[in-house]
């Protein structure tokens, strides 16, 4: 049995899985806001994520806006995130976000500050909120990519990844540490990349569309967003 094969059956009798791929995507995933989902995208990598829903309430209610889409206009667009992490230092954003956490425990630096770095790339290219980003084209987002991820611990891409997804991308997966770790068990092998992880679960994303259960119109984005449900909480229990 090949990869994709091992994991499609893997994944046919995981009933945790299915029954989440048929329920609608988790709050975060109607964000009104692309500052809320760069905030998550960065924030998210390596930690609870208690402590990513602690940063984006708190955000939003010290600027009073709305998290939830609300089919209005982005309520708080990068220029004003820019404006408000750099009007102080870094640390002190990090403060006023109630986090200071780092990208990495080694020379990494505060998330608060890869947030700022990450507008900054975003608005460079014209994309300015949600809906410029909706509007932008392939070709402006490859390079937003490249930019983006030669940022100080961003040089994996998930963030860039699950940014992708938060914006509405469906044909993407987060290759997190919980969606290698899900995939390592369905392969009985450890060792698999982000990389790897995240091209099979795509690719098993359309090999159980509409078969075993799984919707017709399931995603790369709702299978992803399953998996990751189910890795963080084996039988009940959180694990992230």
């Amino acid at each position: 049995m090949n990869k994709l094969d091992a994991l499609v059956d893997f994944l046919s009798k995981d009933d945790r899985v299915r029954s989440l791929c048929r329920e609608p995507l988790p709050p975060e995933y109607s964000y009104a806001s692309l500052s809320t989902m760069l905030l998550d995208a960065i924030f998210s990598i390596g930690v609870h994520y208690g402590q990513v829903e602690a940063v984006v309430a708190r955000h939003a209610k010290c600027q009073q806006y709305n998290l939830r889409d609300s089919g209005e206009a982005d309520p708080y667009p990068l220029p004003k995130l820019i404006l408000e992490g750099t009007e102080s230092t870094a640390e002190q954003f990090a403060e006023k976000l109630g986090n200071r956490c780092r990208t990495s425990t080694r020379s990494g630096i505060l998330k608060a500050e890869a947030v700022i770095f990450a507008a900054e790339t975003l608005v460079r290219h014209g994309i300015v909120d949600l809906s410029s980003w909706r509007s932008a084209d392939e070709a402006t987002l490859k390079v937003v990519e490249r930019d983006f991820r030669a940022i100080k611990g961003q040089g994996t891409g998930v963030s860039w990844k699950y940014l992708s997804m938060l914006a509405g991308d469906d044909d993407q997966v987060k290759p997190d540490r919980m969606v290698v770790r899900y995939v390592e068990a369905a392969l009985g092998r450890e060792g698999v990349s982000p990389e790897e992880a995240a091209e099979l679960l795509v690719a098993a994303a359309t090999e159980l569309r509409g078969t075993h259960g799984y919707p017709p119109t399931l995603t790369a984005r709702q299978l992803d967003s399953a998996v990751w449900n189910v890795a963080r909480k084996p039988h009940g229990v959180t694990a992230d």
